[in-house]
């Protein structure tokens, strides 16, 4: 499922790769498209999540009157009504998440593995060249997923320039010595990350702001607001560039778009 979702987006990365004919600007206009897709998708999990918060004392209310019921089947249909009536689904939101999943997972395929997904070569092609521009097991980091990263990198013969405003997006930071341009992204990516869950956290605050429940879940949470963008860093740090721009990128848009969101939901348009 995911090779086939990574194969399908590579087909458009190819088509930008070609009209562009530079991989990290071919990235970036890969991730605003693909972005701009999500966007009804992210729209409607906000405001599923924005039913859910107004929707919450009252559904509060009914699991206290049949928390002590032990016919869960009255629950059941008593909670079916409520959802009729409010015209809302808890799932809502989780679907859409689950949805994107795979659409996250296709794209980090495609974009550590070009030869494959964007260039459509077989295993017995990249094999010839690993071959040819003598890659070694070792050479690709991580479980060896970043050879073709590495002979795009040792070749100017395959149509992909890994050359991005004098960074070579095939680098691998963690596995050089310590650069601060190759830095750069990484760091970037960390402090986007912060400003994104920030403004998330921020909105869904909005909603909540009557929910006991809520805040104080929140208050537990709060290193996490931390954690994540350290994490998102660190990652960045230790594959390829051009993964690490995919992800500053996409993490960028991601504040637009809550921006845009928060905009909507300040007019009431939400």
């Amino acid at each position: 499922m995911i090779e086939l979702i990574a194969n399908l987006l590579g087909y458009i990365l190819n088509f930008l790769n070609d009209i562009f004919g530079n991989f990290g600007l071919a990235i970036i206009g890969f991730t605003i498209i693909i972005k701009l897709c999500l966007y009804p998708l992210n729209l409607k999990q906000q405001k599923s999540a924005k039913k859910m918060a107004e929707v919450q004392p009252k559904l509060q209310a009914l699991q206290d009157k049949y928390k002590d019921n032990e016919n869960k089947e009255l629950y059941a249909q008593e909670f079916a009504k409520f959802q009729k009536e409010e015209k809302f689904s808890p799932f809502t939101g989780c679907l859409l998440a689950i949805i994107q999943i795979p659409i996250i997972l296709g794209m980090f395929y495609l974009v550590s593995q070009p030869l494959t997904y964007m260039e459509k070569m077989d295993a017995t092609q990249i094999a010839e060249l690993k071959a040819q521009y003598e890659v070694n097991n070792e050479e690709g980091g991580w479980f060896n997923n970043y050879q073709e990263i590495a002979i795009i990198n040792k070749s100017s013969d395959l149509g992909i320039d890994l050359n991005f405003l004098g960074i070579n997006l095939g680098q691998i930071p963690g596995q050089n010595d310590f650069d601060i341009k190759l830095a750069l992204i990484p760091l970037l990516s960390m402090l986007v990350t912060f400003a994104s869950v920030i403004l998330s956290k921020r909105m869904t605050d909005s909603y909540n702001r009557n929910n006991a429940q809520y805040i104080e879940t929140q208050k537990s949470m709060a290193v996490m607001n931390y954690i994540l963008p350290v994490m998102s860093g660190y990652i960045a740090y230790q594959v390829p560039l051009g993964l690490g721009l995919y992800w500053l990128c996409s993490n960028l848009i991601q504040t637009g778009i809550i921006l845009v969101i928060m905009q909507q939901i300040k007019a009431k348009k939400i």
